[in-house]
């Protein structure tokens, strides 16, 4: 399965915008930055040059890029086929609801446990 931070990283790339990642992944830019950065880092690469508003990928950038839609493309048919074996194979769904203090003291519903 491909990581969070790897996530970020196709739509960032195949946006070519930190500012359209985050409102289509509904993330603030910052987190998205905070995100490129730990991968830039764990590459030791630089994976995209900013050029004001926008980026462009580097050769590092584009090789992950490559790479990672190949392992989407596997991820998926590996669904594809274990659903084929199975039909009671359903892989685990998370869903992660976040929000300031303030709203979440008043607006959302308290939580007791993990699901």
């Amino acid at each position: 399965m491909l990581s969070h931070k790897h996530e970020i990283f196709l739509e960032v790339a195949r946006l070519l915008s930190f500012t359209k990642a985050s409102q289509t992944l509904f993330i603030s830019q910052s987190a998205i930055s905070k995100q490129i950065k730990a991968l830039e880092e764990y590459y030791k690469t630089g994976l995209f040059e900013r050029l004001g508003n926008s980026v462009v990928l580097t050769p590092g950038g584009k090789l992950l890029y490559k790479k990672l839609l190949i392992a989407k493309q596997l991820q998926h048919e590996l669904h594809q086929e274990f659903v084929k074996i199975s039909e009671d194979f359903s892989p685990r769904i998370q869903m992660m609801i976040g929000a300031s203090t303030t709203i979440s003291l008043y607006v959302l519903p308290p939580c007791s446990r993990r699901i």
